[in-house]
């Protein structure tokens, strides 16, 4: 009986206790982290992140950093704003926020092309909002994951409605190539 109460109590939880952060290989917090410009590399190989359009600042306004006093800041002047991993990452999380509510992320897989739905959040939170996506379970049946099986290459934002910023930034690689021979996201073919 004790068993069945536990279970009962584990369903009725909300999502977001849930959706807590997890442990990750790669984590930006952005305090001590310094860069010039709005195109920048940050981190030791081989866990880098390339970002542009962007500027790492510290900010005054409380509801753009998750936590500490700097973030990444999206720079209006630039067209492009994106964040480009060295390799295919499977485990993505980060905070993100736009101060009127607009914005939409895309994640892309390596060839720059597919979105999946799981992969597309409109309208940003207009306080940091955790953002979790997982590329590839292993299971193709799996709905909740984004079926990328080489893993999550870029984050994009795009239409943002007021400032966005993006803070706890984490993330774990694909490990290997991926274990099927049935399912894989293939490259475009050059005709």
């Amino acid at each position: 009986k004790k068993n069945n109460i536990t279970v009962l109590l584990l369903l009725c939880l909300p999502p977001m206790l849930l959706a807590q952060p997890q442990t990750l290989d790669t984590f930006f917090d952005f305090e001590n982290v310094t860069a010039e410009g709005s195109e920048f590399i940050i981190g030791e190989a081989p866990f880098t992140i390339r970002i542009i359009g962007f500027t790492l600042q510290d900010v005054e306004n409380p509801s753009l950093a998750h936590s500490g006093s700097r973030a990444l800041v999206l720079d209006p002047s630039v067209s492009d704003h994106k964040i480009l991993f060295e390799r295919g990452v499977n485990l993505l999380q980060f905070y993100a926020t736009d101060t009127l509510g607009g914005g939409r992320i895309e994640l892309r897989d390596k060839n720059f092309l597919t979105l999946a739905t799981a992969g597309v959040v409109n309208g940003l939170p207009t306080t940091p909002g955790l953002q979790s996506f997982v590329a590839f379970s292993g299971d193709v049946q799996d709905l909740t994951d984004l079926n990328f099986t080489s893993g999550i290459t870029e984050v994009k934002i795009v239409n943002p409605g007021g400032q966005v910023a993006i803070d706890d930034f984490g993330f774990t690689y694909v490990v290997g190539p991926p274990n099927n021979t049935i399912f894989d996201d293939f490259e475009m073919a050059a005709e």
